[in-house]
């Protein structure tokens, strides 16, 4: 699979267990998310995967992987390995613990890729050695868009059943069965297949040794999300919103 040869990618994505992206509740029923999709000349509701639940499954599987794909000799030539595996994430917010010695490396390497300015490295302030982070580079971080985007995914079926699920609330805390609270949810069944499309502007990654990682990492992610799968949605601890997701 040699992810770069071209700009644009088809994106299939099966349904492996009942998925629920959920828009909220109907009275005692939770329903899937639905948006209007121009359909010829009809405007129809249909259900979909947004792209933020794509886009941040696959960066999740990325991080994971930055921390096993290269062994310590390679991390100790390779300044932006290093700053790859120091990459943290916590809600929105993005940090590299790298050591204050290896600052000066960090901003000669980014000036020397070229696509960064002096300038750019100081907006950045201490947040700076995102610009040399091949997982930052590709998805996004605060202050810095990323070379990959993805759509919403539209299910092939247009006309697709969607099926309810009853279940009983839980007491999280006394791990009890609640009283008088039992609902039901509307899920899609195994077998559902949808579409999307992922671009990634690969001239703006550039053809440095940042991009190299990037072009590895990210092929390395698509192939974990067609062979393992990728959870999306609510009821993941229960074996819900398996999909498996292969470009075309």
């Amino acid at each position: 699979m040699i992810l770069y040869t071209k700009e644009g990618y088809e994106v299939r994505i099966v349904t492996l267990t009942p998925l629920r992206i959920g828009s909220g509740t109907k009275g005692f029923i939770g329903e899937v998310l639905r948006v209007p999709v121009f359909v010829g000349n009809e405007l129809r509701r249909l259900p979909i995967i947004p792209f933020s639940s794509l886009k941040g499954s696959l960066r999740g599987i990325a991080e994971s992987l930055a921390k096993t794909l290269w062994d310590e000799s390679e991390l100790d030539e390779e300044i932006c390995l290093k700053v790859m595996v120091s990459h943290e994430r916590k809600g929105g917010d993005v940090s590299h613990k790298v050591k204050e010695g290896d600052f000066d490396l960090i901003k000669q390497a980014i000036i020397e890729e070229g696509l960064f300015s002096e300038s750019d490295i100081n907006e950045f302030g201490e947040k700076f050695p995102t610009l040399l982070c091949p997982i930052c580079r590709l998805f996004g971080a605060p202050g810095l868009a990323g070379v990959l985007r993805i759509s919403d995914a539209i299910p092939l079926d247009l006309d697709l059943h969607t099926e309810y699920l009853t279940r009983i609330a839980i007491d999280r805390r006394r791990m009890k069965v609640m009283e008088r609270r039992m609902f039901r949810e509307e899920v899609l069944p195994p077998g559902i297949e949808f579409r999307a499309v992922m671009l990634v502007d690969w001239e703006r990654l550039g053809e440095g040794r940042v991009a190299r990682i990037a072009k590895n990492l990210l092929e390395q992610t698509m192939i974990i999300a067609k062979e393992s799968g990728i959870q999306l949605g609510s009821g993941k601890s229960i074996g819900r919103g398996k999909v498996r997701i292969e470009l075309r």
